[in-house]
């Protein structure tokens, strides 16, 4: 079961995914598709929400995962890499934001192979060649964006910071928590949501923009174990 919510504000909102409709090629850098995993909440008889998670740094005990809060929130937390389960757990969630920071006790060696991706500094309003990377049970995706609002209010939550609305026709419910990167493998956003109408118009495709102020934390926080 992949990860799956409505929200009800003036009307109702579906936050999924379109069917695949293609691929950005191959010369997405290397390096950042390996830092995508996939992440997963057990939701108790016998169903998961998977999504996918983006590797921000390493701990004493493993790894330090950004993803979407609706993937995880819900049930014990598992990360995935190379289809190997890994423990992993909560350690902070935002106010207003679907975000959520997991750590994950992972070995050494793998957590010395999966890539820790940088923060995208500069990125014009309206760029037009970002990637997309997501990965589920059924394997790794990738899919060309552009950016189309980069301060895109949320119909769900009005005190929300701006979101980055993106035009991706291949995104797909399950992408979410993956990354939005630029070409060169630097982590932009998030992917979150598709908000829908009831007639099934389509307001956006969003992620939740990694900023300076968010992503400083990630390597100051506390393990608590």
């Amino acid at each position: 079961m992949r990860s799956y919510r409505y929200v009800v504000v003036s009307l109702i909102i579906a936050l999924s995914m379109t069917p695949a409709q293609g691929s950005a090629g191959a010369d997405f850098d290397a390096a950042a598709r390996a830092s995508v995993v996939i992440v997963s909440a057990h939701l108790g008889d016998r169903r998961d929400a998977i999504g996918a998670g983006v590797a921000v740094g390493r701990t004493t005990y493993g790894l330090r995962v950004l993803t979407a809060r609706h993937v995880v929130i819900d049930g014990p937390v598992t990360l995935w890499i190379d289809r190997v389960p890994y423990p992993a757990e909560i350690v902070r969630t935002f106010a207003h934001r679907d975000l959520a920071i997991v750590d994950a006790i992972v070995p050494p060696s793998v957590s010395a192979r999966t890539h820790v991706v940088e923060l995208a500094t500069e990125v014009q309003p309206d760029a037009t060649d970002l990637v997309v990377w997501g990965e589920d049970s059924r394997g790794p995706r990738e899919h060309r964006a552009s950016i189309v609002d980069s301060t895109f209010a949320s119909p769900a939550d009005r005190d929300a910071p701006p979101l980055v609305a993106i035009a991706c026709d291949a995104c797909e419910r399950g992408d979410s928590g993956g990354g939005i990167f630029t070409r060169d493998g630097k982590l932009v956003a998030i992917l979150t949501a598709r908000f829908v109408t009831h007639d099934r118009r389509v307001l956006a495709i969003v992620g939740e923009r990694v900023d300076a102020t968010l992503y400083e934390p990630l390597e100051t926080l506390a393990i608590t174990r």
